[in-house]
């Protein structure tokens, strides 16, 4: 609600916390973190894994489940944006439809900067700048890289890697996400060696 001013004095809070970044304003070694661990190929193929998707249905197909990941960052955009996270087969099919319209409108770039703004990071936080401020009380600019890759465990599974709940969890897959910078280059074993501690609000 605004005053005859134009000054706001009150707002109704859905629960979401959001504030959009551009992708330049993001440090390069979260964009990094997400390429390296959750797809290397990003900027080199259209935003559908046909291998990946081929192993998923045939590993969900043996089990009667729909468990396997093998998501892009496109695809994954287009699950967070457009339709809800349920694991069914016309959930996934809905998400390859909307990974292709995306890749065909959108340049990799903006592909990415639209991603690390809507991807969830648990407690109502919506993209790096949220779960930032939510979690560390500063802006990503200022996060250390192991506070960038902290934030980067958590969108894997938002529930699971909860920080606040499951704290242990969430540092965990944190060093392993260091590991895999290390392994391709992206890290150098002597930033992985000693990560510094990191703390939450």
């Amino acid at each position: 609600m605004k005053a005859a001013n134009g000054k706001v004095i009150s707002e109704i809070s859905t629960g979401e916390k959001r504030t959009y970044l551009k992708l330049e304003d993001i440090p390069l070694f979260q964009e990094n973190l997400f390429i390296v661990t959750e797809d290397q190929k990003f900027y080199d193929r259209a935003g559908v894994d046909l291998s990946g998707i081929s192993w998923e249905l045939l590993i969900n197909s043996q089990n009667k489940t729909i468990e396997q990941g093998g998501s892009t960052i496109t695809q994954q955009l287009a699950r967070n944006v457009y339709l809800s996270h349920d694991r069914t087969y016309n959930r996934k099919l809905s998400e390859l439809i909307y990974a292709y319209q995306v890749e065909r409108k959108k340049s990799k770039p903006e592909i990415m900067e639209l991603y690390l703004n809507a991807i969830y990071f648990s407690n109502g936080a919506y993209g790096i700048e949220a779960a930032s401020q939510y979690y560390f009380s500063k802006p990503t600019g200022e996060l250390t890289k192991a506070e960038l890759a902290f934030l980067a465990a958590i969108p894997n599974n938002p529930e699971y890697y909860n920080p606040l709940e499951h704290f242990d969890a969430t540092k965990k897959r944190q060093e392993r996400m260091l590991e895999q910078m290390v392994a391709n280059g992206a890290l150098e074993q002597a930033e992985y060696e000693s990560p510094s501690k990191v703390r939450l609000n």
